[in-house]
């Protein structure tokens, strides 16, 4: 009863010094938990360490000293030959002060370039042990599992071991974080007892993302000294589960196998089975539904991540599962701080990544991203305008000043002729008929019939027409101003027919809408996908006038709705630029390579798309290294346009399948609908000469009847 009394004190003493050591006397749980935003890591090189105080009086708890000292020359050859590149952080507490005593001197001789001491001893050494620090690149985290406060003497070694059993084992928030976390956990008394080996390193309170190393001295039987046996974590090396594996021994020479040692606990996921949440968005995912409702499982196509995924899957050797977030968005935050749809699943850890995801300001503190694989803007889409109408095809050649400066032209040619043929020398004068009648003599061929000035007005209007003029001037200066005035006929009808040819044949569309500021104005309506991304939560959250104008009457549809009253016009759709390239090749253009929809010149919000992982999630440094080779090799980009041309390709077979011995269409004879303006302006013409008619013949009438009253008026006096 005594002897197991006594067990249990040890037990519990083993642990909260364990727990006292590792949290550096903060109360906080986890690693995981460490805040994302801190100060600079203090360098601290070799000559400027700080060592620990000379060991208190009473407090021995670190027994046989050659284990002790064997395994602070392996933890000093492993950080200074091995783990070089990373900062080395030694937390102390008041039951690891032998052990930095004797390590601390072993990593000086070593020369261990990176030091940071952190806790009561860098405390009392002048140096601050709070607040947390962010370090880039790795950092090695080193704690001591010792009896604290077990007593002293010889019998600390068998005391200390039980502390292995300890429930209330756990790693607190780091002082120091950084994307690549080591942790080193030595052991300073000899023991070769495997399952307290697994009880440590598979303890539920360490932190995945860490690459865990335990370090047991175990003596050896040929006396030759203690050695060190080494002991790592691998997430998935147990038939896809967590387990342990032993990396070598370590001799005073060194380690055995130092590929062995440092070999990543990711490197082979041997099988694991992945849970990733995913939204359709092709050409980035396509998949097909296995239910109508969101949340449940779809069965991949070909598309960008799913190429990703596959490449990922084939290195690091897993198998992987592919769901739709339970609200079917992509999330938005919440006035609570928490988020819906796919980054709120991530967000709580209820699946181990998301793919496709942009990659926003407010999203980095719920979920970590990788680097992004694909920078993509936004846009927007609305009908092709349609033709104007056909009656102005007519007018339509010339812009009104073209038009005004020709009607100008036209009236003044005939007093400007007539007045030069007045003035010529070679003018004859007027006879008594011709003074009378205003009629030139300065002709070649003189007719008095031709010689007035409205038939010489109506003369230099015939050329417009192909018509020649018929009276030739005797004079240079007649000549030379109706020889300019021929060429300036030639050159606008050539000009006016050539256009109305190609306006009747193709006919003009009316101006296109490329900019936010013109869509606001506009009498269109718009919106977005219900799916509530990161677009909604752009215009949600801008202060800009354009966006907060646009998005208090932006409407929300799904894609095939929004593309039907896309198509029927009076409707402008927002989204991103390459999933309207990929969606109107594919579903949106015939097989002559004709589109109805216009997508918009001006891009907007452009952001990168990567995957989301959970805070401090082991995978995603291995995940960036994938994405980081397929981007340098140039496959992502290659990826994306084969995809882009395999929709089109798949939509232009579709629908040669559709007709039937399709026959390529001749040139096709223009109908009424391409000369309406033709017959219009002919109409109106000769509405206007039946007014000319009316008018002529009501005002021969009137002089008849003038020309009467006179002579009756007359004939009475």
């Amino acid at each position: 009863m005594r002897r197991q009394l006594v067990v249990l004190v040890v037990v519990c003493g083993v642990t909260l010094s364990f727990a006292q050591l590792l949290q550096g006397g903060t109360g906080d749980s986890s690693l995981m938990s460490a805040p994302a935003a801190a100060l600079p890591a203090p360098m601290l090189r070799r000559d400027t360490v700080y060592h620990a105080r000379p060991l208190a009086q009473g407090n021995q708890a670190l027994t046989r000293p050659r284990s002790l000292l064997a395994v602070c020359e392996a933890a000093a050859q492993m950080l200074s030959r091995h783990l070089a590149q990373c900062l080395a952080v030694l937390t102390s507490s008041k039951g690891s002060e032998r052990g930095l005593e004797v390590l601390i001197p072993r990593l000086d001789a070593e020369g261990v370039p990176r030091l940071l001491l952190k806790g009561p001893l860098a405390d009392n050494n002048g140096t601050s042990g709070k607040g947390t620090v962010l370090q880039e690149g790795c950092v090695v985290h080193v704690v001591f599992l010792e009896a604290a406060g077990s007593g002293g003497g010889t019998g600390g070694r068998q005391k200390g071991a039980s502390g292995w059993d300890g429930q209330d084992l756990y790693l607190p928030s780091a002082p120091v974080t950084a994307p690549r976390s080591h942790l080193l956990i030595l052991v300073p008394f000899a023991s070769t007892d495997y399952r307290r080996v697994t009880t440590v390193l598979l303890h539920r309170h360490l932190p995945l993302h860490v690459d865990i190393r335990l370090l047991v001295p175990q003596v050896s039987d040929q006396g030759k000294g203690p050695l060190v046996n080494v002991y790592r974590r691998c997430l998935h090396c147990q038939e896809g589960d967590v387990g342990v594996r032993w990396a070598g021994w370590w001799a005073s020479g060194g380690f055995t196998d130092p590929h062995t040692l440092l070999r990543e606990q990711l490197r082979d996921l041997h099988g694991h089975v992945f849970h990733s949440v995913t939204m359709d968005f092709a050409p980035f995912i396509d998949y097909d539904k296995t239910q109508e409702q969101p949340g449940g499982v779809v069965i991949p196509r070909d598309s960008m991540d799913i190429r990703i995924l596959q490449e990922a899957a084939r290195v690091l050797n897993f198998s992987f599962v592919l769901r739709e977030p339970s609200d079917g968005q992509w999330g938005y935050l919440l006035e609570n701080g928490s988020w819906t749809g796919t980054v709120g699943t991530v967000q709580r850890g209820k699946v181990d990544f998301s793919m496709m995801l942009s990659i926003t300001w407010e999203r980095t503190y719920a979920v970590d991203f990788t680097r992004a694989y694909f920078v993509e803007p936004m846009t927007f889409v609305m009908r092709k305008p349609g033709p104007l109408p056909q009656w102005q095809a007519p007018v339509k050649p010339f812009s009104w000043q073209v038009w005004l400066m020709v009607t100008v032209s036209v009236l003044l040619a005939g007093p400007v002729i007539w007045l030069v043929l007045s003035l010529t020398p070679y003018a004859r004068g007027y006879s008594t008929e011709g003074t009378a009648e205003g009629k030139l003599n300065g002709l070649e061929e003189e007719h008095e019939s031709n010689h007035g000035l409205g038939l010489l007005c109506l003369y230099m209007v015939g050329p417009i027409f192909a018509e020649p003029v018929p009276f030739n001037p005797r004079g240079s200066s007649g000549r030379v101003l109706c020889g300019l005035w021929w060429f300036f006929c030639i050159l606008t009808t050539t000009l006016y027919r050539g256009s109305l040819i190609a306006r009747l044949t193709v006919p003009t569309r009316s101006s296109t809408l490329d900019t936010l500021e013109q869509l606001a104005a506009s009498n269109l309506e718009w919106g977005m996908l219900d799916t509530y991304g990161s677009g909604y939560q752009l215009f949600r959250a801008s202060q800009v006038p354009v966006y907060v104008s646009l998005f208090k009457e932006m409407q929300y549809y799904n894609m095939r709705h929004s593309m039907e009253r896309v198509l029927k016009g009076k409707y402008a759709f927002i989204s991103w630029k390459t999933y309207f390239r990929n969606l109107i090749a594919r579903d949106y253009t015939d097989r002559n390579g004709d589109t109805q929809v216009h997508i918009a010149r001006e891009d907007f919000f452009p952001g990168g798309f990567g995957w989301a992982f959970p805070k401090n999630s082991p995978y995603l440094i291995k995940f960036d290294k994938i994405f980081q080779r397929l981007i340098e090799s140039g496959v992502v980009e290659k990826w994306m346009d084969d995809l882009i041309q395999l929709s089109a390709s798949a939509s232009k077979e579709k629908q040669v399948a559709g007709t039937a011995a399709a026959e390529v269409e001749g040139p096709r004879a223009f109908t009424v609908y391409h000369l309406q303006g033709i017959f219009l302006f002919t109409g109106g013409g000769m509405f206007l000469a039946l007014l000319a008619l009316v008018g002529e013949v009501l005002m021969v009438r009137f002089s008849a009847r003038t020309h009467h009253s006179t002579a009756l008026s007359l004939t009475n006096h």
